[in-house]
């Protein structure tokens, strides 16, 4: 597949368009020093209550209620990545705790155990 040819721009969201029309392949380098430099604005209604404990947690630690609200986008992002890709701190304890005998054909388990559920005879 041939990439489209982008002009080069001097706007901060030049290498976003780039990378964008070259299927978004950037090197992780490249992709934290051109994300970095991009902000934009967000405006969500919110709560009186959600947003005094948003205040609450940035004075906390320091910052500011935009950067606690950046910060938990990102770890919501990562997780949801996490998940998508099977790993889940349940999952992830669950590994291993059960013991199958050597013989154990899973792809027969499985057909027999959905012909049960959903009724067909074998």
């Amino acid at each position: 597949m041939r990439a489209k040819s982008v002009k080069r721009s001097s706007s901060r969201y030049g290498a976003f368009a780039q990378a964008q029309s070259l299927g978004g392949k950037l090197a992780l380098s490249e992709q934290v020093r051109y994300f970095d430099s991009m902000n934009a604005t967000l405006t969500l209604p919110l709560d009186p209550q959600i947003l005094a404990l948003a205040e609450q947690e940035a004075r906390a630690r320091h910052t500011t209620v935009p950067d606690v609200v950046a910060h938990q986008l990102r770890i919501m992002a990562r997780n949801w990545q996490d998940s998508r890709a099977g790993k889940t701190p349940l999952t992830d304890a669950l590994r291993g705790a059960v013991q199958l005998p050597e013989d154990f054909d899973r792809r027969t388990t499985v057909t027999e155990e959905l012909q049960k559920k959903h009724g067909v005879q074998g």
